[in-house]
């Protein structure tokens, strides 16, 4: 065919091309059915990046990251390789296959996703777990292993060694011990971690707590029993290889306890632990005492105030002394917003929701008629109040109501009253007339501070009348106490020399505090008694046991800080969980009604994988994130997830990220792991969205696709951070929530860190005092977005591979990747992008979003890649049998109607729905011409079609309304 023929025939296809796949954009966007098949999956979308796990795979640790040993099995030697896991999580009953076949089944297909790291979550199940497998005998006594099912532990260890699949044993996350558990001592003495039969409900709040969280952080019956199950399991040899598994280089890391703290008792009350265990508890508190404080003098001395009065709050107008049938002055009904739904003229206007006046005996009367969308919507309150951070103060209040219910106590200062001087209180009240008290230490000092009375303590407007009625508030006084030291009664000799100092949980008789210096005391004891705790532990699985893998205590971030520094000073790497946009629970934990934001990830920077890596992320120790998981019901998440997880990982050079998770439900569903429906919330299995993308991720982190960032900003957390968020943090898990609301870290500059410093360079938390110099970047300024003409905020990595760009309009914000092997983009795609020469143009119409990949699949530089795979998905994905109900269009609260989470289970359901992504790419290459490849479920070719280059690029539409996949393979013939 001559040159001109040529160039008519490309003009004529790829106009054909275009008309096809761009003009019908009326349906862009439509949802469409893609269940990827598992077991088949071959070719372009199958990752190939694992390799059998040898003895030479044995991982230890070296200068702050995971290396295998090399073929010398010896550490720090030049044959040495750095190692990071691309992971997921794998709950009972999958963990036990109860064939070879079962087992190759399941490694086959994580390997075929580029998972090279499975963490073994929930195989101690307890006895009152009937539907889930365990490796213990749950008809003998704690810790009696169950042989049966840890035969099914030797196939799944073996089959994931042979696909390349390392391991992480989480040895204890939800077994609850009960009376029939004990073990025999050397002496023949028996030892029951629950003579009393506390498992028994004595009233609600003290019966054994849920995994026996925190009582096995510092029972002696208890950690014994954690060490023999610890040692049953490890010293268990396979009965297929023959090794131990503390020997087999499959067994790659060791986690003691699943999201646990005792640290975290600092803010729980009495009934949080059951009777026998507070004495225990109160006995190792006095010996604590005893050995920092000689006698009782120097402990009275130590924990003394100083006296004298400070200046009340100012409370005005509390007996409500107004005429009847006014509103009391002083005092203000709060309404927000204007209507409900909002933006319904036709609903009842906010004046509609409630009123207040003052009654005939002088007590105030609020009138709830209607229930607003949010508790908080309407409030008593009085401002202009004066309080000082440290000081104590007593709030003193009579309230009854026509029935009974609960009504919420808050008191809030700083900066648009946006912080909570104490936790919000929520308290019963009933028909009977009686007084309340609340007791606290101000976290800060403001003299605009606003005393809250709120009627209501949970707005569903899909429960209309609940909490609706009267309530009457009188007697209100707000005045300052003078806190408790060591009380006459107490001394560190009584009782025979055990003493009898309390522990300050729980109110005063008094109704004063203890004394700042007894709080600081009694939160050091937590924490050295959780030090205690991971300190034996780990010496037994090393010097005992005998175990090499590194070992985590828990998740850091559980504690606080002072968790985190337990962590980071005493195991051999730093862990965490994180995930976004996590539903809540408005009735009851995992049940009832869920609730979450729906809200883009590319819309909040700092609310994403990066917050987690900047709040826990240890200078010189490895970092992991062993759960990772973004909301499967939100609209977007999934499929920036991918991306974004993989790309910063890698960017802040960590060494784990564990998606959870992979499994089937709640049920023996090992007969059932085909992908015909989603099945149940953070599922990989039957999610397109995510199984399309697992690849894209595993090229990011593991094989390296991003760079690691240039710059190491090193964040100094000293001992007073660490007790201030204790004493000050309204969520004392999240750096990020305490550093905005109440906190601060400073550089020697006296500027402010910000977790969005790790956008842009790698971050890491550093325990100091002071004695080292520390300096933070700057963060970008606003500016105008070229692209959409928007005021936004770029952040780009200092590698320049990675590109946020935060727009302040709501529906502009995209993340860019843009390196030698991979272009992405994520986000809203209603435009035109650059990744550095590759072009997407977004054919969808305004608001479209989702993802475009460009990955080379041959290693070589995009423009010089003979294999490539393109993966485009649009945002949503839904399942047929679930139900989501918009709440708040405003403030984008969805709502999981029911119990239709439970659903997911059910037969019949279909295959997981996605949507199309049509864009058009502009692609330069070296090749004269690609194939064009629309792939099918299984990976193969669907259809093919020839592009020829026309001035050194292609140009090609994908993701069109007829185009019903996610992947397009590019090859040069």
């Amino acid at each position: 065919m001559g040159s001109a023929n040529m160039r008519t025939y490309n003009t004529v296809l790829y106009f054909i091309l275009w008309f096809v796949f761009t003009v019908p954009i009326v349906r862009a966007g439509e949802m469409y059915r893609f269940g990827i098949l598992p077991d088949k999956v071959r070719g372009a979308p199958a990752c190939n990046l694992n390799m059998r796990i040898e003895p030479k795979d044995r991982v230890f640790i070296r200068n702050g990251h995971f290396y295998t040993v090399g073929a010398d099995l010896r550490e720090n030697t030049d044959d040495d390789k750095r190692l990071r896991f691309w992971g997921i999580n794998v709950s009972a009953p999958l963990s036990f296959p109860r064939s070879t076949a079962e087992a190759e089944r399941l490694a086959a297909r994580l390997e075929r996703l580029g998972v090279n790291m499975v963490r073994l979550h929930s195989f101690d199940n307890s006895k009152n777990r009937p539907d889930y497998l365990t490796v213990l005998d749950t008809k003998a006594h704690y810790p009696i292993m169950n042989d049966a099912n840890l035969i099914c532990v030797d196939r799944l260890l073996k089959a994931f060694g042979d696909h390349g699949i390392y391991v992480d044993f989480a040895l204890h996350v939800g077994y609850t011990f009960d009376s029939r558990d004990f073990y025999v001592d050397e002496a023949g003495e028996h030892h029951v971690p629950d003579p009393m039969k506390t498992t028994a409900r004595y009233r609600k709040g003290r019966r054994m707590p849920g995994g026996s969280k925190p009582l096995l952080m510092f029972n002696k019956e208890m950690i014994e029993l954690q060490k023999r199950f610890a040692a049953a399991l490890l010293s268990r040899r396979n009965h297929i290889t023959g090794v131990r598994y503390m020997d087999d280089p499959t067994v790659a890391l060791l986690e003691l306890n699943n999201e646990a703290s005792l640290i975290e008792q600092f803010h729980k009350t009495k009934e949080d632990i059951p009777p026998l265990y507070a004495e225990e508890l109160d006995k190792l508190w006095n010996r604590w005492l005893r050995k920092k404080y000689t006698d009782d003098a120097s402990l009275s001395k130590a924990w003394a105030c100083a006296k004298g009065a400070v200046g009340a709050p100012g409370l005005r107008n509390g007996g409500f002394d107004d005429a009847p049938g006014s509103e009391p002055a002083h005092w203000a009904l709060v309404r927000i917003g204007d209507h409900w739904p909002p933006g319904d003229s036709r609903g009842p206007k906010v004046n509609d929701w409630g009123a207040f006046c003052v009654n005939k005996d002088h007590a105030l009367e609020i009138t709830v008629s209607r229930v607003p969308p949010t508790y908080w919507h309407i409030f008593v309150a009085q401002t202009d109040l004066t309080l000082r951070e440290g000081r104590s103060y007593r709030i003193r209040f009579k309230a009854w109501a026509e029935a009974d219910r609960k009504i919420q106590v808050s008191c809030a200062g700083g900066p648009g009253l946006s912080i909570h001087v104490f936790p919000k209180k929520r308290i019963s009240i009933t028909t009977t007339p009686k007084f309340y008290d609340i007791v606290f230490t101000s976290r800060l000092s403001d003299s605009k501070c606003r005393l809250n009375f709120l009627p209501l303590t949970s707005g569903h407007p899909f429960r209309p009348g609940e909490n609706a009625g009267r309530i009457w508030i009188d007697d209100v006084s707000f005045v300052y106490v003078e806190p408790y030291g060591l009380r006459d009664a107490e001394s560190l000799l009584a009782d025979d020399g055990r003493g009898n100092v309390t522990r300050p949980v729980g109110e005063d008789p008094s109704g004063s505090p203890p004394s700042p210096a007894r709080r600081k005391d009694y939160l050091s004891f937590l924490q050295d008694t959780e030090r205690r705790y991971y300190t034996e532990l780990k010496r037994h699985l090393r010097e005992t046991v005998g175990a090499r893998q590194p070992i985590t205590g828990s998740q850091s971030n559980y504690g606080g800080l002072l968790g985190h520094k337990n962590m980071s000073q005493l195991m051999d790497f730093v862990d965490i969980h994180f995930y976004y946009d996590h539903c809540h629970f408005p009735s009851a934990p995992h049940q009832g009604e869920w609730t979450y934001r729906n809200v883009p990830m590319v819309e909040n920077p700092s609310e994403t994988i990066i917050s987690a890596i900047a709040e826990a992320r240890t200078a010189g120790k490895p970092f992991t994130i062993s759960e990772y998981g973004p909301n499967p019901f939100n609209q977007y998440s999934i499929v920036e997830s991918a991306a974004i997880a993989g790309a910063y990982a890698a960017l802040q050079d960590i060494d784990g990220v564990f998606l959870f998770q992979y499994y089937r439900g709640y049920k023996d569903f090992r007969d059932d792991m085909e992908p015909d429906r989603l099945t149940g919330v953070h599922n990989i299995l039957g999610d397109t969205r995510a199984e399309a993308l697992m690849g894209l991720s595993a090229n990011l982190f593991r094989r390296g696709d991003v760079r690691a960032a240039v710059r190491c900003v090193r964040i100094p957390v000293s001992d007073k951070n660490c007790f201030d968020q204790f004493y000050k943090g309204t969520n004392f898990r999240s750096l990020r929530m305490w550093l905005e609301k109440s906190g601060a870290i400073k550089d020697q500059n006296q500027e402010t860190f910000d977790v969005r410093m790790g956008l842009i360079s790698r971050v890491e938390l550093e325990h100091s005092n002071g004695e080292r110099s520390y300096s933070f970047p700057p963060l970008p300024m606003a500016q105008r977005d070229p692209l959409t003409g928007n005021r936004a905020t770029i952040y780009k990595s200092d590698t320049g591979e990675l590109r946020w760009v935060h727009c302040a309009s709501k529906g502009r914000s995209t993340f860019c990747i843009e390196t030698e092997r991979t272009k992405v983009v994520v986000g809203y795609l209603d435009r035109e992008v650059s990744l550095n020469g590759v072009t997407i143009r977004g054919k969808g119409g305004k608001g479209q979003f989702g993802i475009v990949s460009l990955t080379s699949l041959d290693g070589n530089p995009i423009r010089q890649s003979r294999n490539l795979l393109v993966c485009a998905l649009g945002g949503r994905g839904k399942s047929r049998n679930v139900n989501v109900v918009e709440v708040d269009p405003v403030k984008k609260l969805y709502r999981l109607m029911g119990a239709n989470h439970l659903a997911f289970y059910a037969k019949g359901a279909g295959p997981f729905e996605i949507e199309t992504n049509p864009v058009e790419i502009h692609l330069p290459h070296a090749a004269r011409s690609i194939t064009v490849k629309r792939l099918t479920t299984d990976g193969t070719a669907l259809s093919e079609t020839i592009l020829q280059n026309h001035n050194g690029a292609f140009e090609f539409p994908i993701g069109g309304p007829t185009d019903h996949t996610p992947w397009y393979q590019l090859t040069v013939p």
